[in-house]
C-alpha cells in the first residue's frame, strides 16, 4: 500500500465517523388573525378592506381569503404575509369571511372566521292609497328614513 491509498483509507474512515446532524422536518402550523374588520362588525358600505396578520416559526408561503364561501384569493402584502389585506365587496345583510395561512413546508393554519353585516341605509318610499297592510322589508334590511305619501 503506498501513501497515497493509505490516505484516502483514512479519509474515508475518518469521514465516516462523523455523521450529519438530522434536519428536522417543520410540522408546526403557521397562524392567522383577522385584525378588521372586527367581529360581528355592522358597516354602511359594500366596500370593504379586510386586514390581518400571519404568523410562522420560519417562512411563510401564503394566504387566503374568502367571502361567503366564495373562490379563495390571495390578498396583498408588503413584507412576506405577516401583514396582508384585502378589498371585498360585500353583500346585503350578513357576511362571512374566512383566511388561512401555510408555510413553505406546506402547513396549513386553522382557518379563521368572522361575521360582518352590511347594513343598507337607503330612503324607502311607500305609497297608501287605501286600506292596506305595511310589512317588514324581506332580507332584515332596515331603512334609514321613511316616506309616507297619504293619498286622498
Amino acid at each position: 500500500m503506498n501513501k497515497r491509498s493509505a490516505l484516502c483509507i483514512f479519509a474515508i474512515l475518518l469521514c465516516g465517523a462523523f455523521q450529519s446532524p438530522a434536519i428536522a422536518a417543520d410540522t408546526v402550523k403557521p397562524t392567522v388573525s383577522i385584525t378588521s374588520p372586527k367581529a360581528n362588525a355592522r358597516v354602511t358600505s359594500a366596500d370593504l378592506v379586510v386586514t390581518g396578520t400571519a404568523r410562522d416559526n420560519s417562512a411563510l408561503a401564503g394566504v387566503k381569503v374568502s367571502l361567503n364561501g366564495g373562490e379563495w384569493i390571495e390578498p396583498g402584502t408588503a413584507n412576506g404575509w405577516t401583514n396582508w389585506s384585502v378589498a371585498l365587496a360585500l353583500a346585503p345583510g350578513a357576511n362571512k369571511v374566512r383566511a388561512y395561512a401555510t408555510d413553505q413546508a406546506g402547513n396549513r393554519s386553522t382557518t379563521n372566521e368572522l361575521a360582518v353585516t352590511f347594513v343598507v341605509n337607503s330612503t324607502l318610499s311607500l305609497q297608501i292609497d287605501g286600506p292596506g297592510k305595511v310589512t317588514a322589508v324581506p332580507g332584515g334590511l332596515r331603512a334609514a328614513a321613511l316616506n309616507l305619501i297619504f293619498l286622498g
